[in-house]
């Protein structure tokens, strides 16, 4: 190749979580999970300086769904075409007007552009994006556009996913969540705390070590 990478690497993380939750409402749990994730890491210097850095990831729930040596070859290799083929791009010039977003690109913008601002936290923050707030029953969506967010999926096509759960971390059952019925804005994403318009929680009070429970996103799944 023309270029090779400044600093590829290959990385392996795991971890194993258990949870115990008591309540004064009588709720005595534990339950866990475990992550798995392996990673390939490369980055190039463009001609005209621009760093460009590039990630794949393999995310599992056990050690046995961990891909094999010739699958990391292969991921590996594809990572460095794509350096390749990036540092030898011309750069992007800025743009407005229509796209077509798919694959990552449009999981990324859901998550971002309406994931967060259906979590019920978010409503009472005026701080926050309150883009959906009072508009239950509005059309917001294309009427062909449904969108729900069901963590009790532990996989799709054979893939782990990282948003499955059983219990969020204030005890509550998870179930599937209905945010969106042919474009009509049915709900939100709520914990404990939940904002006016839910008014209870639906299993997304979720938290990292040391902050404070928030409504967050499960698996947040968009049909057509």
């Amino acid at each position: 190749a023309a270029t090779t990478a400044l600093d590829p690497s290959v990385g392996l993380s795991g971890e194993a979580v258990t949870q115990w939750y008591v309540s004064s409402e009588g709720h005595s749990l534990r339950h866990g999970t475990t992550r798995f994730r392996m990673g390939v890491t490369a980055d190039a210097i463009a001609p005209d300086g621009d760093h460009i850095q590039l990630f794949e990831a393999i995310d599992t729930a056990s050690l046995d769904s961990l891909p094999d040596a010739a699958a990391m070859l292969a991921a590996a290799s594809t990572l460095e075409k794509r350096l390749v083929a990036l540092r030898a791009a011309p750069r992007e010039e800025p743009y407005s007007g229509p796209a077509i977003l798919s694959g990552r690109a449009a999981a990324v913008f859901f998550h971002e552009i309406f994931g967060h601002r259906v979590e019920g936290s978010r409503l009472k923050q005026i701080d926050s994006g309150q883009t959906f707030l009072n508009k239950v029953g509005e059309s917001i969506l294309p009427p062909f556009l449904s969108v729900h967010d069901d963590p009790t999926i532990p996989q799709v096509n054979g893939i782990d996913l990282r948003g499955a759960y059983s219990y969020d971390n204030e005890g509550v059952k998870t179930s599937r969540v209905t945010l969106v019925d042919k474009g009509v804005l049915e709900g939100f994403l709520e914990s404990r705390s939940p904002s006016a318009e839910g008014k209870v929680s639906n299993a997304h009070g979720r938290r990292q070590a040391g902050r404070a429970v928030v409504a967050r996103q499960g698996n947040l799944v968009v049909t057509a």
